[in-house]
């Protein structure tokens, strides 16, 4: 997109100016072709290593960044395929198509999204992957019946006092 209207800003001025192009942006006539504002960033050269670099950290001051010739574009987030797997897993619970999901125009859903994301980031980040162990008993915690008696509908499938468990095991080994 661009802008004849470019603004000149501060030094000092932090890469919140994100917002207000997006404000900008929002009175434009092909603004609704544009997805929410969070798979944008901006991107700049990196005046050091000659690449290009997109800001993540939206209080990084401009003077930080020093972009090369004092340019900032807007792309669009490169995902990754962490990112695409939930969004295929969020898809299939929520029981719409993600696209369809995503091109909803509600700003609470896409905070409400943004939210929960980092709220789950963070409790993986707490459980970490741990031992095979701790996973299954993440995944089928252990239930302790209420009564030392046994459950009416174990009785019936008791064979002569006995309680019958078939157990099998498969291991693959890697060739």
């Amino acid at each position: 997109m661009r802008s004849e209207n470019v603004e000149e800003t501060e030094a000092n001025e932090t890469v919140f100016v994100f917002q207000e192009v997006w404000e900008c942006a929002q009175r434009c006539p092909l603004f609704g072709l544009l997805r929410d504002s969070d798979s944008y960033v901006f991107q700049c050269i990196n005046p050091s290593t000659a690449e290009r670099e997109e800001l993540m950290e939206e209080e990084q001051r401009l003077s930080e960044v020093r972009p090369f010739q004092g340019v900032l574009r807007i792309v669009e987030r490169r995902g990754d395929e962490s990112e695409r797997l939930l969004n295929s897993k969020l898809s299939f619970v929520i029981g719409i198509g993600f696209r369809e999901f995503n091109d909803q125009k509600d700003p609470e859903v896409h905070d409400f999204r943004k939210q929960m994301k980092l709220f789950c980031e963070s409790v993986c980040a707490v459980m970490g992957p741990g031992t095979w162990e701790q996973q299954v008993m993440r995944q089928y915690p252990v239930s302790i019946e209420s009564s030392p008696d046994l459950p009416l509908y174990l009785q019936a499938k008791l064979h002569e006092g006995n309680l019958v468990l078939a157990i099998s095991v498969e291991h693959q080994t890697a060739e």
